[in-house]
């Protein structure tokens, strides 16, 4: 059995892998299984593997097509696929604070100088 599929004039694919997904109404988790083909014979399924991090970066760089140019503010420090990284300069600012004991009570809702910071959130 061949399985081809033709995206215009200078593209050709094959099938090389495929991923299966199990689920339930709350998780569902991917597997990767390796394709073999063989004349007159149905394809079959190499054992399964799971996804690996690296794996999955592949495949969205392969489908993206290729990256588009943006356009960042100054205060960007870096960025990639799944970490971003910014400063914000010295201001004031309204402040809140709570804890059990209420030792902070007095200052919740002030507005107190801040000093510039550097924030850093990844997936």
């Amino acid at each position: 059995m061949q399985i081809n599929v033709s995206i215009g004039e200078n593209h050709r694919f094959e099938l090389r892998e495929a991923l299966l997904v199990y689920g339930d109404r709350q998780k569902s988790f991917v597997t990767r299984h390796d394709v073999a083909l063989q004349k007159d014979a149905p394809l079959t399924l190499g054992p399964a593997q799971p996804l690996t991090v690296a794996f999955v970066e592949s495949l969205v760089r392969s489908l993206s097509g290729g990256l588009v140019a943006e356009v960042l503010p100054e205060n960007i420090l870096a960025k990639g696929d799944r970490m971003i990284v910014w400063w914000t300069p010295v201001r004031r600012r309204q402040m809140f604070y709570q804890n059990s004991e209420g030792k902070a009570s007095e200052l919740n809702g002030r507005v107190l100088p801040q000093p510039p910071l550097v924030w850093r959130v990844a997936a």
